[in-house]
């Protein structure tokens, strides 16, 4: 039976979420410096180094249910995009009051002629 595509990766409406999901969980045994003895869980293929190997011991595909959102997704999603907002509007005034101080300074320079001393012959 073909498995059905990883729903997590598409674009979910707040109020469309799918019914569950299918992970696939990789189950390992630590042989690596820091992880030694320990039983290692991880979506993805294990990577191997010296300071992590693992010994691959089970694949396992699970499927969560995923209850009714009990939040308000779009509140929040507000609340992140309005707090976004004032980041780089902060960000921005910044920058602007730099150029500001910048098109200031420029400004307050003034051109002064040297004065000319009436000795001279010419």
């Amino acid at each position: 039976m073909a498995r059905p595509k990883d729903a997590r990766y598409d674009h979910h409406e707040p109020n469309a979420l799918p019914a569950s999901i299918s992970v696939d969980i990789r189950v390992g045994y630590g042989i690596g410096r820091f992880n030694e003895g320990n039983i290692v869980i991880q979506e993805g293929e294990f990577s191997n180094s010296e300071d992590f190997a693992t010994v691959e011991l089970a694949l396992i595909e699970v499927d969560i249910p995923l209850p009714e959102a009990t939040v308000d997704i779009k509140g929040k999603k507000l609340e992140y995009l309005q707090k976004q907002k004032e980041r780089i509007l902060a960000e921005n005034h910044m920058r602007l009051k730099e150029v500001d101080d910048k098109i200031a300074s420029v400004l307050a320079l003034e051109y002064k002629p040297a004065e000319l001393d009436d000795d001279r012959p010419f």
